[in-house]
């Protein structure tokens, strides 16, 4: 009986262990807003907002494409954003933050 138990013991915690953690990273919630701002048309709140989760360390390469458009829009210049564009791509290629790109940019570029 009580190998029993303690088997079944075992298998509740590692089913417990394997549950993901649904805790959002907080870059995640600044990005959020940031992208809010974006499209409410607050493209310079929008990239402040952006310049912290940066800043802060994120590897998310959405952060990086959303600034390079901010840097764009202030500027008017296509060009503005470049540096920001070509770090996004390097970030999207390194895979240490996996996450849908084209699903992120498919409002700005289209599907």
């Amino acid at each position: 009986m009580q190998l029993r138990f303690t088997t079944l013991t075992g298998f509740a915690l590692a089913a417990f262990a394997a549950i993901p953690s649904f805790a959002q990273d907080p870059l995640d919630e600044m990005y959020g807003r940031a992208i809010h701002e974006y499209y409410r048309g607050d493209v310079t709140k929008a990239e402040q907002i952006l310049n912290d989760v940066i800043a802060a360390g994120s590897a998310d390469p959405r952060a990086y494409y959303f600034r390079g458009l901010c840097q764009a829009a202030i500027s008017g210049s296509p060009d503005a954003g470049q540096s920001d564009f070509e770090q996004a791509a390097q970030l999207e290629i390194d895979g240490k933050k996996v996450v849908n790109v084209g699903k992120a940019l498919e409002r700005v570029q289209g599907s």
